[in-house]
């Protein structure tokens, strides 16, 4: 193993000197599939941009992907390591080219080919044949769009154990399909975990490829890791991180929330609650069939409390639905927002009124859907009880209804929502795209801009003068929380959920 005092390359063409045990292993690994697990700041990002270039040089002819969740954040943060760290401006001459099929390309002088792509907008790499494949922030995709980047391993011009998947990931909850499918907890911080098959497997062809087959490795980062190329102001700040933060990004350990109000949230983009929009909208413009019953939900804020406006969807025949549409902003005016409310929603109605001409396959059909469509319809618009902004809203015709704001009842109602039925459905989903517009500050900040980045987070109060730690929650970005429970408690509290 090479270990030098940090990560280096001085020329194109120079040997990379790993400055860990964990680089080395994703650099060398022969498994199939692999993990490099481990708190921030630990040189994750630099080993698999490393590792795809070199695949890229070493052997003539290769496809390797390099990817994130979205294109949009590959752009600031995995390419921002490939330029500025991998590859030098000469090399880049040989053949960078941005912005193509959905993502960028850079072309080698032995005919391979480095495809970066977000898995959102996949490009051609989505039906070639890779030779590799390497995933950033691997925690943040579903195990469905892991399966699919793996089944694209197919490249028979280059060595079998260089055809592999490899995704860096910053540590998640026990519950996360990662932690199941590579266990990092058997894995000793500074080494790896090594699964093997554990039977033969006969093959179409009928080769038997004998059991023991090296298949699965997750490499886990030491504490020390990296340290050298680290500022000191970060490594402090690091340190000042508490509870399952201070466990995940500082430890490196995946961990639940303890005290969390809705440990069963599955805050992954794709996973139990937050969802793309169903395929079946998209005959609708990507908004909920006109025959859904629609909701709205608020809760009223201005800075440094966002104001939240929610609009619900539910399918019909079930006690399911979906968060469609978003307001979730800081420092604007109800007044403003009315604006938007309203421009939202006579979008939103005109789109579906195109929709049901193209759709309508006779005139009787037309004036069927046309049933639905004379106007935007919500069941109710339940609200915060402040007055003077709940009558802002009223001046421009967005009636509201005071909303049961129990919490001990709220909670309980939202949470059971959250939990899945006998068909394992939950009956709150929000889509992924739900935002209408991101609040810059918020995202400085680095606090929630949406509402499902809330949930994981929404925690109990801790234990306070003989108090029990579970009567209060803690009032802290816990605003769409507060919106989601006054619409599902309310309608439980009339009889209509």
């Amino acid at each position: 193993m090479t270990t030098g005092v940090q990560s280096s390359r001085t020329e194109p063409g120079t040997k990379f000197e790993p400055n860990s045990y964990a680089q080395w292993r994703v650099l060398a690994s022969p498994a199939k599939e692999v993990l490099h697990s481990s708190a921030y700041g630990k040189g994750k990002t630099r080993g698999i941009c490393e590792a795809a270039d070199f695949d890229c040089r070493m052997f003539p002819g290769n496809l390797v992907t390099l990817s994130r969740k979205t294109l949009a954040s590959m752009w600031t943060t995995t390419l921002k390591v490939l330029l500025d760290e991998v590859i030098d401006q000469e090399h880049r001459s040989w053949g960078w080219k941005p912005h193509a099929d959905g993502g960028a390309t850079l072309y080698y002088p032995n005919g391979s080919q480095l495809i970066c792509v977000g898995l959102d907008d996949p490009g051609r790499a989505r039906s070639a044949a890779v030779g590799s494949w390497y995933i950033d922030q691997g925690e943040e995709l579903a195990e469905e769009e892991f399966e699919t980047a793996a089944g694209r391993l197919r490249l028979g011009s280059i060595p079998a154990g260089r055809r592999r998947i490899v995704a860096a990931v910053n540590p998640e909850n026990k519950s996360h399909w990662l932690f199941r499918r590579f266990r990092p907890d058997k894995a000793p911080k500074g080494g790896s975990y090594y699964q093997h098959t554990q039977h033969d497997v006969t093959l179409p062809n009928s080769v038997v490829i004998p059991k023991g087959r090296l298949f699965r490795e997750c490499v886990v980062s030491s504490d020390t890791d990296n340290l050298e190329n680290l500022p000191e102001d970060y490594l402090f700040r690091l340190s000042q991180l508490k509870g399952v933060y201070r466990l995940r990004y500082y430890e490196g350990l995946w961990v639940a929330f303890e005290g969390a109000i809705y440990p069963h949230f599955d805050a992954r983009v794709c996973g139990t609650h937050v969802v793309k929009r169903p395929v079946e909208w998209l005959q609708w413009g990507g908004y909920p069939p006109p025959h859904w019953l629609r909701y709205r939900a608020c809760d009223f804020g201005f800075d440094p409390s966002p104001f939240v406006w929610q609009w619900w969807a539910r399918e019909p025949g079930a006690k399911r639905f979906w968060c469609y549409r978003e307001i979730y902003r800081t420092r604007t005016l109800v007044e403003d927002h009315a604006e938007r409310i309203l421009a939202e929603e006579d979008k939103e109605l005109k789109r579906l009124r195109e929709c049901a001409l193209e759709i309508a396959a006779s005139a009787e059909e037309a004036r069927e859907w046309g049933k639905y469509l004379r106007s935007m319809e919500f069941e109710y618009t339940f609200a915060d009880h402040d007055k003077e902004d709940r009558m802002t809203l009223a001046r421009r015709d967005i009636d509201t209804q005071p909303a049961n704001k129990d919490v001990s009842t709220g909670i309980q109602t939202v949470y059971q929502m959250l939990s899945l039925d006998e068909d394992g459905e939950p009956g709150i989903r929000f889509c992924e795209d739900a935002l209408v517009e991101l609040d810059e500050k918020l995202a400085a900040e680095e606090r929630p801009t949406r509402s499902w980045e809330e949930f994981e987070g929404y925690m109990w109060q801790k234990q306070i003068e003989g108090r029990s730690p579970r009567e209060e929650p803690v009032k802290i970005d816990d605003h769409a929380c507060d919106a989601t429970r006054y619409l599902f408690n309310t309608l439980k509290m009339i009889g209509e959920l």
